[in-house]
């Protein structure tokens, strides 16, 4: 985490009417991406889902020129699943390049994580919800 990023946290704990829980955000597919499989993965940041090993990784997604020569990669390498987020170009952009090429497209999703010696997330937002019934 940046210094940047340090300082924002530390200005919503001063704000925040309640606890604040420092969280990551970890990249994972939105369904089973098969056995095999020859991944793409187009994302807006270099950090990489846990287990996938993909032929060609992309943090281009929010920039169009080095997104395309990366798309043009993943043609060459004959990637069957283009996994991206959706953001930025993944419709107009990442899904009709899948489609030209014959690939399957699979959604990627941020799962929020507690940071380390930060408090269990799940439990703090049952917490939260659980107080506002």
């Amino acid at each position: 985490m940046t210094a940047a990023h340090e300082g924002i946290g530390a200005e919503l704990e001063r704000w925040a009417r309640g606890p604040v829980i420092h969280v990551v955000l970890e990249p994972e597919p939105a369904e089973p991406i098969p056995a095999g499989a020859r991944v793409a993965c187009f994302s807006t940041s270099a950090a990489l889902p846990a287990g996938i090993d993909p032929i060609v990784a992309s943090p281009h997604l929010a920039r169009r020129g080095p997104l395309a020569d990366d798309l043009a990669r993943a043609a060459g390498e004959r990637c069957d699943v283009y996994l991206t987020e959706l953001k930025a170009a993944a419709i107009d952009t990442v899904a009709e390049a899948a489609e030209r090429a014959g690939a399957r497209i699979v959604f990627l999703r941020n799962r929020p994580r507690a940071r380390a010696g930060e408090p269990d997330l799940d439990a703090a937002l049952l917490k939260l919800y659980n107080a506002q019934r």
